[in-house]
């Protein structure tokens, strides 16, 4: 058992290590084919925006951006070398008898550079001079993009974005004739999301929400609406991004081919890195349990050297994440091969005190290399996911396992304490027949847990754990950050569910308890020697209470027979 350490310390890697800076290229998409149909809000009305082809101005490869309804003008967008967005063109329909002109500016009209942030203002003003039948047209125009806010909550007809930019769009146009003067402003007001485009607009006298969008030559995968969604990287990264935590880990190197997502450790002490994708994946919280199977290889041929491969669900606000921690210990039968093996992710939101108004999740591929023991050269490959969901009330039936619940009124149940004192402080505990195993921070470096006795495996079953937790803290967001966990006693594979009390802290537990879920099909390697259930406290964050106290008050699990999903 080689990784007991390394158990104890790495498997609560910070969940929030996705800093993302705001990239304008990620929010406006420009491909050809790309469209949008927006509904206008208290009518049936509707419109749809195509990018129909490019066209090369100022040096620069615009995309060509046409309005299905009639009369309105095209309008050319393009990025250039140095990741600012412009208008480079548009045509406009001046008052009669003039007609549609076009018009194409000295210098383009930023929108947004590669570092957008709230209060970023971009300005432009420019005189255009027209040649028409009626004579020359001289015309001013001055425009202003002002952003207003990152990550407001965009709420369409038939989606919800959580990641999200928006923006105030003011348009001045005088214009002087031969035959009198003209002179207009238009105000518009967007929400654009990551990785969608605009999916809000609010102009001209309405409010008009996005209802579909085809984007990089295939629909957004939108699990509120669909049973299920695919990335298969065939054709692109498929909006997913690299990342990690520079400033404490080595970040690994990361690739793409087609069909592929690499992430390559050159040191085997300090590495730790991901691919993640967008917020993308529209949750219903309740009654539904999601799963993501994931297949993934290695350049490494032995099976006991490769590097930590972790999975994750993480929600939106990174208050709950669901983890798949895959180690190559013992003879290391679930660890990556050459060949791939895939991997089964269950996320079972339900009844965890998500809120209405964080309904987005997204999709995370780790790596993690901290031991000397294995490769210090060594990849992990995603080749494809499949993430599915399905209602709980469509599960096969699942039943208690005797002996394994606890309630903790006379005493522990079997479960033991443990710590890591040589790295953290260690909790307070408590229990004596008290109903609960009680956990208590002494300070931010706190860490510890409670572990069940060994609960007995059988081949082809899936097993869910429900863990009843409370909390001393009448304020969610002051609680320590939760770790509740099932691991096979070869120390092979960890199935565990991790609750952070980040913003308000909506889905961590308080005086009244919440009830969590944690779902788990063991690989054939570990029914031999079984698995063990493990309830802890992780506090390092200073926003929280450092003394505060966690109680597990219940453990119950169930098993059912496989497969799961139909």
């Amino acid at each position: 058992m080689k990784r007991l350490g390394i158990l104890c310390v790495l498997l609560f890697l910070p969940l929030g290590v996705l800093a993302q800076t705001y990239d304008v290229a990620d929010f406006f998409q420009l491909g050809v084919g790309d469209q949008w149909t927006y509904k206008e809000d208290s009518s049936s009305e509707t419109f749809q925006i195509n990018v129909t082809g490019t066209r090369s101005i100022l040096g620069v490869v615009t995309s060509v951006f046409e309005i299905t309804e009639p009369d309105m003008p095209k309008e050319f967008f393009g990025i250039d070398s140095q990741g600012v967005l412009g208008l480079y063109g548009f045509i406009v329909n001046f008052p009669e008898p003039f007609g549609q002109y076009e018009l194409i500016p000295d210098s383009p009209f930023p929108i947004g550079d590669s570092d957008i942030q709230v209060g970023d203002i971009f300005t432009h003003s420019e005189q255009i001079e027209i040649n028409t039948f009626l004579g020359w047209l001289t015309v001013y125009v001055v425009q202003t993009i002002s952003y207003t806010n990152i990550g407001e909550i965009a709420v369409t007809p038939t989606l919800v974005f959580a990641d999200t930019v928006s923006l105030r769009s003011t348009i001045s146009i005088f214009v002087h004739t031969s035959l009198g003067d003209y002179d207009e402003t238009f105000v518009e007001d967007h929400i654009v999301a990551r990785g969608t485009g605009i999916v809000r607009i609010a102009a001209y006298g309405g409010n008009y929400g996005l209802i579909s969008a085809q984007v990089n030559g295939g629909f957004l995968p939108d699990l509120l609406n669909n049973s299920s969604a695919t990335y298969t990287y065939g054709s692109g990264q498929e909006r997913w991004s690299t990342g990690g935590a520079p400033i404490i880990f080595t970040l690994p190197s990361s690739s793409f081919s087609a069909g592929r997502l690499g992430l390559h450790s050159n040191v085997n002490t300090n590495t730790f890195g991901f691919w993640s994708s967008l917020n993308e994946l529209y949750m219903q919280a309740n009654n539904t349990l999601y799963r993501a199977q994931c297949r993934v290889a290695t350049d490494v041929t032995d099976p006991t050297v490769v590097p930590e491969l972790r999975l994750r669900f993480n929600t939106q606000n990174n208050q709950l994440a669901s983890i798949l921690d895959v180690v190559s210990n013992s003879g290391a039968e679930s660890a990556p091969t050459p060949g791939g093996q895939t991997y089964s992710l269950y996320f079972c939101p339900h009844n965890s005190g998500i809120s209405t108004l964080v309904p987005t999740m997204s999709m995370a591929f780790d790596m993690l290399n901290f031991n000397p023991a294995d490769a210090a050269n060594g990849g992990l490959m995603l080749d494809n996911i499949t993430i599915s969901r399905v209602n709980l009330a469509s599960l096969p039936g699942f039943t208690s396992i005797p002996g394994a619940a606890a309630t903790f009124d006379s005493g522990t149940d079997g479960w033991a304490f443990f710590s890591v004192p040589v790295a953290f402080s260690e909790p307070t505990t408590a229990n004596s027949g008290s109903g609960s195993l009680q956990l208590q921070a002494v300070d931010y470096t706190t860490f510890g847990g409670w572990q069940s006795p060994t609960i007995a495996l059988e081949s082809s079953m899936a097993y869910r754990a429900r863990f009843r937790v409370s909390s001393d803290l009448a304020n969610p967001a002051q609680v320590p950050d939760i770790r509740l966990r099932l691991t096979t006693n070869n120390l092979q594979m960890h199935a565990m569910l991790v609750v952070t009390s980040t913003g308000q802290g909506e889905a961590s537990p308080t005086t009244t308890p919440k009830d969590y879920w944690v779902y788990f099909v063991p690989p054939a390697s570990a029914v031999a020697q079984g698995m063990v259930a493990a309830f802890e406290i992780l506090n390092f964050d200073p926003a929280n209470s450092a003394t505060g106290t966690i109680k597990l008050e219940e453990f119950a699990i169930e098993k059912a027979s496989l497969p799961l999903f139909p």
